[in-house]
This record gives C-alpha cells, sequence and structure tokens, in this order.
C-alpha cells in the first residue's frame, strides 16, 4: 500500500491520511480532512469514538475505503477513531466493509436480521407497490418507526425507505417509499441533522434539570478545555457524566470499576446522552 492515501466514506472522499504504517492488521496515519460539510461530518463522528470500545465492538466503528495512485491499492479499513490527528485503522475484509454503519445516527440502527425486514416487504406490498418487482437488501431501520432502509440491488446504487405495516397492501393507500439516488442524498436528507455540534452550556442545563428533579445529588466540575463533568449519585451508585466538544460519554464507578476518562459508554449526539442519563432514574 502507497504510504499516502485518498479516504472515502460511502464513496464520498472525506479526508486524506500519510505516513501510514502498520501492525498486522492495525493501521495509523496522519490525518488531513477534506473540505466539505459531508468530510467535516466525518470527522465529528470519528472524534467521537473510542478506540477501546470499537475494538470490542467494531459494528459501533466507521467502514472507509483507501485508496492510491498504486494498483490494486484499494482497501477497506475500520475506523477505530481519531486521536489528535492520528487516523487509527483495521484491516476490513469487503464482505464486513459492507455493514452499514447506521449505529452512528441513533434512531437508525443496522438490520441485523435483514432477511426478515425483506421477506415482511414481499409478504406486504401489492401488485402496484413500487418496490413489488425490484431485488433489495434491507441495511438500516428506525428504532422509533416502522421505517426501513434498503439498498436496491439493481446497480444503480440508490435506496429506498419503505413503512412496513406488517400487512398486506390491498387499498393501495400505503405511503410509498422514498428513494434515494445515492447514499449522499440518504445522508444530506435522513442522517446529516443527527450529526449536532455539542452546545455543552445546554446539555448541562438539561441534565442538572433532570437530576434534580429526582433529587438526585450531583457535583458539577468544569474545566479549561471547556469540558463538562457531572457527577451523580443515585440509589448508592455513582455515575459520572463527561461532555466536551469532541465526545459524550457516561460511566459507572464502583468499587471495582475505578474512573477512567474513556467513558463506558459514548454518544454521538446530545439526545441519545440525555435519554441514556434519565435511564439511571428507571433503575
Amino acid at each position: 500500500m502507497n504510504n499516502s492515501c485518498a479516504v472515502f466514506w460511502k464513496n464520498e472522499l472525506v479526508g486524506y491520511v500519510s505516513d501510514l504504517s502498520n501492525d498486522m492488521w492495525y493501521y495509523d496515519g496522519r490525518w488531513a480532512c477534506a473540505d466539505s460539510a459531508f468530510a467535516r461530518d466525518f470527522e465529528t463522528i470519528i472524534r467521537r469514538l473510542d478506540p477501546k470500545h470499537v475494538r470490542e465492538f467494531p459494528d459501533h466503528g466507521l467502514s472507509i475505503r483507501l485508496t492510491s495512485d498504486q494498483p490494486f491499492s484499494l482497501s477497506h479499513m475500520l475506523v477505530l477513531g481519531l486521536q489528535e490527528d492520528d487516523l487509527l485503522l483495521r484491516m476490513l475484509s469487503p464482505e464486513t466493509a459492507a455493514y452499514v454503519d447506521l449505529d452512528q445516527f441513533s434512531p437508525w440502527q443496522k438490520a441485523d436480521k435483514a432477511e426478515l425486514f425483506e421477506a415482511a416487504l414481499k409478504r406486504e406490498v401489492g401488485f402496484f407497490h413500487p418496490l413489488r418487482f425490484k431485488s433489495v437488501r434491507a441495511i438500516g431501520m428506525r428504532k422509533d418507526r416502522h421505517e426501513v432502509l434498503f439498498e436496491l440491488q439493481d446497480g444503480s446504487q440508490r435506496y429506498a425507505v419503505a413503512q412496513l405495516t406488517y400487512n398486506k397492501e390491498r387499498s393501495g393507500k400505503l405511503r410509498p417509499p422514498q428513494f434515494y439516488n445515492d447514499w449522499k442524498a440518504f445522508y444530506d436528507q435522513e442522517l446529516a441533522h443527527l450529526v449536532d455540534s455539542f452546545d455543552i452550556q445546554a446539555l448541562t442545563g438539561s441534565i442538572v434539570e433532570e437530576v434534580e428533579k429526582h433529587g438526585a445529588k450531583y457535583q458539577m466540575h468544569s474545566f479549561d478545555s471547556g469540558a463538562v463533568m457531572i457527577d451523580v449519585w443515585w440509589k448508592d451508585q455513582l455515575y459520572v457524566v463527561q461532555m466536551h466538544e469532541q465526545q459524550l460519554g457516561l460511566s459507572r464507578v464502583t468499587d471495582e470499576i475505578d474512573f477512567s476518562t474513556v467513558p463506558d459508554e459514548s454518544f454521538t449526539h446530545a439526545g441519545l446522552l440525555l435519554e441514556n442519563v434519565k435511564r439511571i432514574f428507571q433503575l
């Protein structure tokens, strides 16, 4: 592999990596972001990844492709994280790399049992449904709706979001599926708004409001870097909320588990962190 490569995410150029070095399947190199909103979103996401967590749960990373001007240089990689300007990678097989990255965009998530959604679509759609005679692959679903993301298997690189009702279509009144010409179009319309920039002050206020609502004891720490940490005690348990511009996290500290700057769980947007803080008080 050439020592300098272009980085593509979902067939879009997002940056460059140089001075690549490797240890078996693991690579690292100097990262440079491309000049586009899509590329900056990509960088925001990978800066929030925890390499230790992604090594343990690889499907929580992002899959990319590296290309250079050398023949046969195409390589699939899993992004473990971005530390300072050091891009951390692990080699992937093409089949594994095809597993989409939707878990980074709650409420979307991967369709782990794709065949079930594909079978439901076949049972449900009637003769006039736009997907009736198309070969599709289910790759994602929304947790808050009965919507499934399908990739059309006709070489067009198109995607479709269809709502499954789990009933055979008879009335012709089902909402038609939404088609997207490529992944970039789907990302721009459905995912880009989920990559929010963290308003730490507003998020801190929301978390404190939730904690005080339940009468829990808490202590807040602010740092010169702009990071904020909130210790929350609830039912003899200590939880630590960590917030800064590149990462949101939540950890539980016990006598057996010491506090670590690497959170137990990392989140890509503020709403998901707040949702998990609320779950503390349901335990």
